[in-house]
């Protein structure tokens, strides 16, 4: 499925989120969600080896403290994904 630049991507439920069972398909969904996110920012992922399931557990709290430690504007950005996932997700 193609996209225009004006199109939202629809977003995935909280089961398909947790079946990202490898930290690149989280990564790989989370650069189609055009949160403006840079390498630095996925590689922390990667380096604290989230999955789906992790992920959905995290918080503005989690993602700016250890070991994330992210700068606060991907922090919310990446937080405030997570809240829309759950919430379209129940």
């Amino acid at each position: 499925m193609s996209t225009s630049a004006g199109e939202k991507v629809p977003l995935p439920t909280v089961n398909e989120v947790e079946g990202l069972e490898k930290t690149e398909d989280l990564v790989s969904f989370l650069r189609t969600q055009r949160l403006r996110l840079e390498d630095k920012h996925f590689n922390v992922f990667y380096e604290q080896e989230v999955d789906g399931e992790a992920f959905l557990r995290l918080n503005v709290d989690k993602l700016i403290a250890h070991p994330y430690k992210l700068p606060g504007g991907p922090a919310e950005k990446i937080s405030g994904l997570i809240e829309k996932i759950k919430g379209e997700g129940q």
